[in-house]
């Protein structure tokens, strides 16, 4: 992520993760159709990670599986989209989310990763988010 020590990076995209409800990609215009490609398939295998942690946190999954299989989740993520050259930024923003116990909506947390080509980031200069 832009303006994280790449060492830190890991660390910050896992907390960011685990706090969160809701999670959204947004790709900006830029990358070659492969290097699109690869990033869309990274963030298709993080998304449905997340959902099988949240599967097993709720117990929909029988056996249920340990934490630690999905510890790496953040690295393989980071390491497979910035192979493809890309720069990593991401916000937290609150979010309504369905509370059938309460009959209301509640406000929970979005995290908005966004993915550009690193030649655009350079361009553009600093950060979108800082969050």
């Amino acid at each position: 992520m832009e303006g994280i020590d790449t060492g830190d990076e890991e660390h910050v995209l896992r907390s960011i993760l685990r706090a969160v409800d809701d999670v959204r990609f947004v790709l900006t215009r830029g990358f070659s159709a492969e290097a699109d490609a690869a990033v869309r398939e990274s963030c298709s295998e993080l998304a449905a990670s997340r959902k099988t942690r949240e599967w097993n946190r709720h117990g929909v999954i029988k056996d249920p599986l340990d934490d630690s299989l999905f510890s790496v989740d953040a690295e393989e993520f980071l390491s497979a989209v910035h192979e493809q050259r890309a720069t990593v930024r991401a916000t937290v923003l609150p979010m309504f989310i369905h509370a059938p116990e309460l009959q209301l909506p509640a406000v929970g947390r979005r995290a908005v990763i966004i993915l550009s080509p690193a030649a655009v980031s350079e361009a553009r200069g600093a950060p979108l988010t800082k969050g």
